[in-house]
């Protein structure tokens, strides 16, 4: 189990909880002779399952970077830098563990040779790194070692987070719908329609005859008449009569705003009561309704799924390293 305690038991692990200094020689004048100065450089500031970590380790996360290379699990990204730093840390080490026990280590011709190539890609050289990282005061050292950090984390993630990792066609939709910014954008509705029209210029009394037939055939339906015979019974459009008033699929956003007023409120089978535009009354039922994710979505599904697989890989690694933490022995000194 973690555990954070002021020391660790330096009879269980003096072998490793050391401090470690050099000697560096002062002349001192009165005395004409070099004395040993004890420095502190750095020490021991943890262990993962017996396997010492370096104060060192984390600091120089801190100031040079990467201050994340797996996960600041369990601490936030709200957390001090040093302490995600730490937690970063003891996860690698968790990784690097279980990478050597799959066999999955990076020796040393194969770190060389992936860095060679890297660079190349890059159309750079070891000497134009060198000074690179020399600018972000970084040695080529600490370079290999992130280096290899990152190899190690790719081949451990492949072999064992990548099988945990599934993105259905109904993920991909949800998350372009959220992208989207409105599903109702995206809607798309089957309608049939009962179209009967009051002729130009008639008066007030065949008006309201033809209002009041549009009432008729929506009672009719109410009470149980097929929409399909109403539409044969009521409809001026006889073209659209012929199919049972059955229209093209349209997208909910391009309906006209007092049509689409009284379809949204409606779930499929629904009727609309008589809508009257200009001279025309119109009845329509909702026959379907499903999302239109459309070419847009097509041109967009690999990008989705790069970035849907690019977060489960991130929460599948979580959840690995918490169910990891609980089985390890992690011990963090605080001074």
């Amino acid at each position: 189990m973690a555990g954070i305690r002021p020391e660790l038991n330096t009879n269980h692990l003096s072998a490793v909880l050391i401090h470690l200094t050099i000697l560096v020689a002062g002349l001192t004048m009165a005395k004409g002779r070099a004395d040993a100065a004890e420095v502190l450089v750095d020490r021991v500031l943890g262990t993962v399952n017996g396997q010492p970590f370096l104060y060192s380790d984390v600091s120089t996360k801190v100031e040079n970077g990467p201050l994340v290379t797996v996960s600041e699990y369990p601490a936030t990204e709200q957390a001090p830098p040093f302490e995600r730093a730490t937690q970063d840390v003891v996860n690698l080490l968790l990784i690097k563990q279980k990478a050597k026990e799959l066999d999955l280590d990076v020796t040393d011709e194969e770190l060389e040779a992936e860095i060679t190539e890297f660079l190349a890609s890059k159309g750079l050289d070891k000497k134009g790194l060198e000074g690179f990282l020399a600018r972000q005061n970084k040695t080529y050292e600490e370079y290999r070692q992130d280096f290899r950090n990152q190899l190690i984390l790719g081949r451990f993630q492949r072999r064992v987070i990548a099988p945990l990792i599934k993105v259905t066609d109904k993920d991909l939709e949800t998350a372009y719908i959220k992208r989207s910014g409105s599903s109702s954008d995206l809607v798309e509705i089957i309608l049939r329609q009962i179209s009967i029209q009051i002729p130009e210029g008639a008066g007030s009394v065949i008006s309201e005859a033809k209002r009041s037939l549009a009432r008729e055939a929506r009672g009719k339906i109410e009470a149980g008449v097929p929409f399909v015979d109403a539409v044969k019974l009521y409809s001026d459009d006889r073209q659209k009569a012929a199919n049972g008033g059955l229209m093209e699929g349209v997208h909910l956003k391009d309906l006209t705003p007092v049509i689409r007023k009284e379809i949204e409120r409606l779930d499929v089978g629904g009727v609309t009561p008589p809508i009257e535009i200009g001279s025309t009354i119109l009845i329509f039922k909702i026959e379907d309704r499903k999302i239109s994710l459309g070419k847009d979505m097509q041109r967009k599904k690999a990008e989705l799924e790069s970035e849907l697989r690019s977060a489960e890989l991130s929460n599948q690694t979580r959840r690995w390293l918490s169910e990891q933490r609980q089985r390890s022995k992690i011990d963090i000194i605080v001074k």
